[in-house]
């Protein structure tokens, strides 16, 4: 408690109060408590909701943050300590295979902890394992620079998707690459490496891309003049792991007033907001077809097969049929569907939801 108040008075002092974005008690709380044989994860919880209440009574309306290591999040027993705002998770894999699941699916699984009030943080990976990096023995030169080139070249791809992905929910409140820059720990060979301040002179091609990137990504975060990455699948980081486009979803309603309520998403980036169309025939000829439109809702209260709020992203779409088409509706033949178009897909494919019930 000590330190936490000199802390605030050194602040106060200093005229920073006011820039504190958000205030990081402990990194990765449960994985330590798991290691530790002075402690357990029951009482981490414990300590960790008297730590945040004292952070509260002292800088109220700061934000507490915590990032939990991935082995923690699926865990059967896991749950978010109280008294934290953000929330995030670390996993310095490729985005197609933490543990086997996607980051996607940790992010779905946070979501189903966390309260309408907490946000998400998202942990893109900026640092470098020197026994990753170094060369190994029996190994070329040309097969190692090929090597180290690929691994800044899906460096970047996980930046980029990872971004993405924040972008796409706005739930996301915070985006932390770890890290910028970090010591060696040659007492700690397991996690010595080197942060994104020595990618350009470590990565003679590739370096200059990734600190590009993310510098960019900074200036748009500060600025809020985003520019989302729009990534095919294709661009993202090749693995044994990464899945085919699949599209879903479904008509939920269809109202007097001829108000359709859909949604729809790709299972591979279940994160994009896709596009939607409104189409209407009678007698097998199309009568009407509304404007393509992005995915834009986000409602929990749209029926049992809705996603929301356990699935990343904007899935939900409406669409109000005009009135002297919904007249034709009465017609024994006239069917409506939803068509769910792929990113930045052909007008040709699609995935065609066919509305079955009575209206």
């Amino acid at each position: 408690m000590a330190s936490l108040v000199m802390l605030q008075q050194r602040l106060l002092y200093e005229g920073l109060a006011d820039s504190v974005a958000m205030i990081y008690p402990v990194d990765e709380p449960l994985h330590h408590a798991a290691a530790s044989d002075a402690t357990s994860r029951g009482q981490m919880h414990q300590d960790l909701a008297e730590i945040n209440e004292a952070i509260a009574a002292l800088f109220p309306g700061t934000p507490i943050g915590v990032i939990f290591h991935y082995s923690e999040v699926f865990r059967d027993s896991f749950r978010i300590p109280q008294g934290y705002d953000w929330i995030g998770f670390d996993c310095y894999y490729s985005l197609w295979d933490c543990d086997g699941k996607p980051a996607t699916a940790y992010y779905a699984r946070l979501l189903q902890q966390i309260t309408a009030e907490q946000r998400l943080m998202a942990v893109p990976e900026s640092w470098v394992k020197h026994r990753d990096f170094n060369r190994r023995s029996l190994e070329s030169r040309s097969a190692y620079e090929r090597r180290i080139k690929r691994m800044v070249v899906n460096l970047r791809k996980r930046l980029l998707h990872h971004y993405e992905i924040a972008l796409s929910d706005p739930r996301f409140v915070a985006f932390i690459p770890f890290l910028w820059s970090m010591e060696p720990a040659p007492e700690k060979p397991a996690n010595s490496g080197f942060g994104v301040d020595q990618f350009v002179e470590n990565f003679q091609e590739g370096g200059e891309d990734y600190l590009r990137s993310l510098v960019q990504i900074g200036e748009q975060i500060k600025s809020g003049q985003h520019v989302y990455p729009g990534l095919r699948l294709k661009q993202t980081e090749r693995s044994f792991f990464r899945p085919r486009n699949q599209y879903e979803g479904k008509i939920l309603a269809v109202a007097q007033d001829g108000m359709v309520s859909a949604w729809g998403r790709n299972t591979a980036l279940p994160h994009k907001s896709l596009r939607m169309q409104t189409v209407v025939t009678v007698d097998g000829q199309e009568v009407y077809a509304s404007k393509r439109k992005r995915s834009f809702i986000l409602d929990d209260e749209l029926g049992p097969s809705w996603p929301w709020p356990s699935s990343l992203g904007v899935h939900g779409y409406r669409h109000r049929i005009p009135a002297p088409v919904w007249q034709r509706l009465r017609d024994a033949d006239a069917k409506i569907t939803v068509r769910v178009f792929g990113d930045r897909a052909s007008n040709s494919d699609y995935l065609e939801l066919v509305q079955t019930a009575d209206y």
